[in-house]
């Protein structure tokens, strides 16, 4: 998913990972916490459905528990 969203950029978003384990928190839809990283520091996201709908195209298959996880990450992150 990562190289067909992302290309060639898929190696630095994964960066030092050798396993799903390694990417950080899973969002739900294999959504990684480095994944999150990569798009607000290099696409500027700023909410989870930035990320879900415009960004990742992730929204329809994520549980609303998810996306509140994930827009709790992103607002701790930013403080």
């Amino acid at each position: 998913r990562l190289v067909r969203a992302y290309g060639t950029f898929a190696f630095e978003i994964a960066k030092g990972a050798s396993s799903l384990a390694d990417m950080g928190e899973n969002f739900g839809s294999d959504l990684t916490q480095v994944e999150v990283d990569y798009l607000m520091n290099s696409e500027w996201a700023l909410t989870a459905e930035d990320v879900l709908w415009r960004r990742s195209k992730l929204g329809l298959r994520v549980s609303n528990d998810d996306v509140q996880r994930l827009q709790g990450y992103m607002n701790a992150r930013r403080n």
